[in-house]
């Protein structure tokens, strides 16, 4: 016992002894030591253990009356009522799969005691606050800066949690307080659920002394109900851990998740366990069918060891599956992928089973749906089954992409026979083309287009130019021999959502849609002529020059999202100002006309040759005479036209173009030897020189595919020979003046003439040039939309991404016939999303281009790039105009490289969704339902609706303020009517329904408005009273009627006398000890024995009665009801008193 009574006198006695007598404090160690050596010898260590942390404090809790929230809607210190917790919720509109929630930052007192003493203002209080544009770490270090002074953000983060292996406890506890969705009139909060490092599968589990004292500290500041503690039911540890504190009687209230089960009983368990998250339009319930064949080597080991081991089918709501995927990365390693095979019967059956099992709802049928073609085949050799087999409709013989109206004359077309009329001239905007086949593009611009085969994707220049131009487009099979009739005539064409019509038009009608539907954009802002900076485009700024101006749209949108990007994301890259372009157009001459038409043989200046073919009437009114004139001059410009001389800032001397281009490749690329290798690694520099004009990547005009790209061999450059280096295949060498010439001159190529001239653009283009990183070795390819390219959506709560991504570098917006990318979506909630993995994976179609079964892009890097995208949306700088924000996506262009597999942005435009513009083979959207209703009862609220269509849901919202909307319950549309159980007496309610299909949902209904009947306490199923128990169950309540739920009077008491025998002296610290350390019989009155008063019975109650016995200060004192009378407990905690 020596060294703990050694402890005890050097570490309490200094404490104390100013204030006592020598004699007495003697005195007092040696009552001290009769106390502890009253206990076994077995006891030292923990004896030593408790005295170590103990400690006596005095501190200055100034702060108690500091509120950091004060006028601040973000924040708060207390929470009074549920209109406050609403408010708060409100600013962000926070809720989850457990409901809707605030977070708090919980001081944990014992430990932020020692952390704030000396400190003027110390956080002792909890602090509720939403997370929109509001950070706890640097919110504490703001309003209390000496106790934080010198900490960052992470470091202060790190005083929010215990370090798992034991060295660090935590001073704050940073948790969510839910009001539970399953039951709105309680409050709860879960833990972070930590794991153990040494072995990820185990969670560190949380100790009950740790929940009851945040759950304490918690409630002191939540006024509208108890906080439960709400164990995460995904962890069936934690689920049996509160389970053993309830037996054992736990202190604080528990409140049990059920959002998945092993069976299913009766239809509205069903539909409950359904709960799709607001506006969810994938709504369905997620079921794990463990397949013995595949798991039981897994399993081996647990079930060896008397463990459970997915033997049992689980149901749970989807949105509680999705993000819970530990069960499913076993059984589907790569969880968004495709099923890597055609299931067979067997397979079939093997899922079918114990799914029929563990649905016991009377009546309930089961159908294995198929979805593919290879699905089709296999199961058409089945006998009869037990379930249904519902197979996809025949296959499709149409498809709309744009939908809309339009007049010219119909023409039939191959692929072939459009690129030779194309080049002769005789396609124009005034025609309608039937294609026998899809064809890769049609560049010039048309007024309908329909083929007799699919449309490779959505993302194609066909599918994205006639989208963009709002001009009719479908797939009809057979469209060839359908509409052969109408070959040559003039007619009225409307592609609408299930079918095209055609029907014969007279010349006028024609003529006049024509005249009234031609676009007219306005004129691109001016461009700077003067400006020679080969400026790098991860240094440009917006301001005070628009970059635009100098490098057209491409370069503009890169330096824009790089500005946002970190690094690895960028390709290396810098741009080559417009001034260069007009330094070449005026500085190049044609200098032989042999090669050009007769109607446009002009030996002048290329500017010149472009201004007379404008002024030129006749070539303008021909199709033929604009495409010969304009393919001799790309023709003649790119062969002969003549690289100026420019003069750098800060420079004297004029040097040519290429070699000052050819200088700053080598600067940026790691290339001081002029060899064209980099320095370091000794591979070859390859650049791409890409077009970025005045009129491209523009909201109302994207250009795409209009202009040329070239890639540049470095070496090309300087090795003196004529040998193209970096790629044998090429007739002539990759040098800078040959891609700047093609690059230039693809601003007058027909294709891009033709759609300038439909859109009645100016006709000022002007050339700049992005350069970038040329990648030979890609992994893979693609373009992604901050949408549906072809539909739009608003992007409320859920944000939905469209990616198509193809195997190498095949193009994923040129395709061969029949190459098909992979179509993916990455799907984000804007309330939960926090890193890469809350980003939710749809697979929607496979490449065509990879094997069965496998994928082009992982599960995590449509993640990345979901996350990535949504981030950029967020704060891309983009001017929408007068369109609606569900009509302008970003679309971006990106690859993984290899042998890394980083992901690079290569390009980044707006896109803007035709008005016309709709997803293929869309149903139509449910109606908003009428005829809402709620019908009161005593304790209950019916809700009803007219029904709706038997392919859609009703999801029912309730509110208590009409600010928050929580999903109350989701059911069949056709069922017309919910009943609420949840209501409290009293209490006023809103309710609104809507109707949702796969889709998308409707407008929600007018809301309606009910008013509960107040009833007495003991009815009303409301804990009246805060002590955790109602109506028949609470100790208050006589019968049914009785309106006061109050408890009786506890007894009456004298703090001190831990052991109930009437008098406070030196036998009732030994009680106490006794009780602490050896597990003897605990007092028959906690309050008497909580001798300090602090809401908890530890040995510093023991030193509170010796100081009382033994000295006279008025640190001595015994709190009230005191020592000597007997009386109430005025203080609330969380012990009491049962008898004295």
């Amino acid at each position: 016992m020596f060294y703990a009574i050694c402890y005890i006198n050097i570490k309490i006695m200094p404490i104390i002894q100013t204030k006592i007598f020598t004699s007495t404090r003697v005195t007092i160690a040696a009552s001290l030591m009769l106390a502890i050596s009253a206990i076994s010898i077995s006891m030292v260590g923990g004896v030593f253990a408790i005295m170590a942390s103990y400690k006596i404090s005095i501190l200055t809790k100034t702060d108690l009356l500091y509120n950091p929230c004060a006028g601040r809607t973000d924040c708060a210190l207390s929470i009074a009522t549920s209109q406050q917790f609403d408010q708060l919720v409100a600013d962000f509109d926070r809720e989850d799969r457990r409901g809707a929630y605030v977070s708090v930052v919980v001081p944990r007192h014992p430990e932020i005691d020692i952390f704030c003493a000396g400190h003027e203002r110390c956080l002792s209080a909890p602090l509720f606050y939403n997370r929109r544009d509001f950070a706890a770490a640097d919110f504490v270090q703001q309003n209390y800066p000496d106790a934080f002074a010198g900490l960052n953000s992470t470091q202060i983060g790190e005083l929010f949690f215990d370090r798992w292996d034991g060295t660090r406890t935590a001073v704050y506890d940073f948790v969510d307080l839910h009001r539970i969705l399953q039951d709105p009139t309680r409050y709860g909060t879960a833990f972070v659920v930590v794991f153990d490092p040494s072995t990820p599968s185990r969670i560190i589990l949380p100790q009950q002394a740790q929940v009851t004292a945040v759950l304490a500290s918690l409630q002191q500041g939540v006024g509208p109900g108890p906080v439960h503690y709400y164990p995460n039911g995904k962890y069936q540890e934690l689920t049996d851990q509160a389970r053993a504190w309830q037996a054992a009687g736990a202190t604080f209230p528990i409140f049990y998740e059920t959002l998945w089960t092993n069976e299913i009983t009766f239809e509205d368990q069903f539909r409950t366990l359904l709960g799709c998250s607001e506006s969810d339009p994938y709504c369905r319930l997620m079921v794990v069918v463990p397949r013995p064949s595949k798991i039981d080597a897994y399993c081996a080991p647990f079930r060896a060891a008397g463990k459970r081991c997915l033997d049992q089918v689980v149901f749970a709501s989807a949105t509680f599956a999705t993000s819970h995927l530990d069960v499913l990365r076993l059984l589907a390693p790569d969880s968004g992928g495709f099923t890597p095979f055609v299931p067979t019967l067997p397979d079939v059956v093997e899922f079918y089973q114990p799914i029929r099992q563990g649905i016991a709802i009377p009546g309930a049928a089961f159908a294995y749906v198929i979805l593919s073609d290879a699905e089709v085949a296999e199961a058409t050799t089945w006998g009869p089954q037990e379930f249904s087999v519902i197979l996809p409709r025949e296959g499709s013989l149409y498809e709309p992409y744009t939908l809309g109206t339009a007049y010219g004359r119909l023409r039939l077309v191959t692929p072939q026979t459009f690129q030779q009329l194309q080049q002769e001239g005789n396609i124009s905007w005034q025609d309608v083309l039937v294609f026998d086949e899809a064809p890769f593009d049609v560049e010039t611009p048309v007024t309908a287009v329909i083929t007799g085969t699919r449309q490779v994707t959505n993302a194609s220049h066909l599918s994205l130019r006639m989208a963009r131009r709002n001009r009719p487009n479908a797939y009809v099979d057979n469209a060839a021999t359908v509409y052969a009739p109408y070959d040559g005539q003039l007619v009225k064409i409307s592609v609408e959502s299930t079918v095209v019509n055609v029907n014969p038009a007279t010349a006028e009608e024609v003529v006049s849609w024509q005249e009234a539907n031609r676009p007219r954009l306005k004129p691109p802002q001016p461009t700077n002529a003067t400006y020679r900076g080969l400026d790098r485009v991860r240094e440009m700024t917006e301001e005070p020059t628009s970059t635009f101006s100098r490098y057209g749209g491409k370069v503009n949108g890169l330096a824009k999202l790089y500005r946002i990007l970190v690094p690895r994301y960028q390709l290396e890259a810098f741009g080559i100002p417009f001034s260069y372009f007009y330094d070449f157009l005026r500085g190049s001459r044609i200098t032989s006309t042999s090669s050009f038409p007769a109607q446009c043989r002009w030996a002048v200046t290329y500017e010149e040759f472009y201004r007379r073919l404008l002024a030129d009437t006749a070539i303008l009114a021909s199709p033929k005479q604009r495409d010969d004139c304009l393919n001799a001059f790309w023709d003649y410009g790119k062969d002969h036209g003549t690289i100026p001389n420019v003069t750098l800032p800060g420079s004297a001397l004029p040097q040519n173009a290429a070699q000052v281009i050819a200088d700053r490749i080598s600067q940026l690329w790691n290339d001081a030897n002029k060899d064209g290798r980099d320095d370091a690694t000794n591979q070859l520099i390859r650049v791409r020189f890409r077009s970025s004009s005045n009129m491209e990547d523009g909201l109302e005009f994207n250009g795409a595919g209009l202009y040329e790209s070239r890639t540049v061999c470095l070496s090309d450059q300087y090795d003196g020979d004529t040998v193209a280096t970096c790629d044998s295949s090429e007739d002539h060498e990759q040098t800078v003046a040959h891609a700047l010439r093609d690059v230039w001159m693809s601003a007058f190529l027909p294709r891009a003439f033709e759609e300038r001239l439909y859109w009645q653009l100016p006709s000022e283009v002007a050339m700049a040039i992005l350069v970038n990183t040329g990648t030979p070795d890609e992994r893979d390819n693609g373009v992604a939309f901050t949408g549906n390219p072809a539909y739009p959506t608003a992007q409320d709560r859920y944000y939905k991404y469209q990616i198509f991504a193809q195997t190498g570098d095949i193009s994923v917006v040129s395709p061969d016939p029949g190459v098909m990318p992979e179509v993916d979506y990455a799907q984000i909630d804007a309330l939960r999303i926090v890193s890469p993995g809350d980003v939710i994976v749809y697979r929607a179609r496979a490449s065509t281009e990879v094997p069965a079964g496998q994928l082009v892009l992982t599960a995590e890097q449509v993640k990345e790039m979901g996350w990535l995208m949504y981030y950029v949306e967020q704060i891309f700088p983009l001017d929408r105009g007068l369109y609606a924000p569900e009509r302008v996506l970003l679309d971006f262009e990106f690859k993984h490289l290899l042998p890394s597999g980083q992901l690079i942005f290569k390009q980044v435009r707006p896109y803007l969704i035709g008005e016309a513009a709709r997803f293929t083979d869309l149903p139509v959207l449910p109606q908003t339902p009428s005829g809402v209703t709620a019908e009161i009862a005593p304790t209950q609220v019916a809700v009803r609706w007219a029904v709706g269509t038997a392919d859609a849901l009703a999801v029912i919202e309730r509110s208590f303020t009409g600010a928050v909307w929580n999903a109350l319950d989701t059911v069949k549309a056709a069922v017309g009517t919910v009943t609420d159980t949840t209501v409290r007496a009293g209490s006023s309610y809103q309710y609104r329904v809507r109707f949702v299909n796969l889709f998308g949902a409707s407008d929600t209904s007018s809301s309606v408005e009910v008013t509960m009947p107040v009833l007495p306490q003991c009815s009303d199923t409301t804990d009246n009273d805060g002590d955790g128990k109602t109506d028949s169950q609470d100790p208050g309540c006589q019968n049914a009627e009785d309106d006061d739920e109050t408890d009786p009077p506890a007894p009456q008491f004298r703090r001190g006398d831990a052991n109930s025998d009437g008098i406070v002296d030196i036998s009732d610290p030994i009680f106490i000890l006794r009780y602490l350390f050896q597990s003897s019989e605990p007092p028959k009155c906690m309050d008497a024995a909580d001798a300090n008063d602090d809401g908890v019975v530890d040995i510093s109650d023991s030193i509170k009665i010796l100081l009382y016995l033994y000295t006279s200060n008025s640190d001595s004192e015994i709190p009230l009801p005191g020592a000597i009378n007997s009386g109430y407990d005025p203080t609330l905690d969380d012990i009491g008193c049962e008898t004295f």
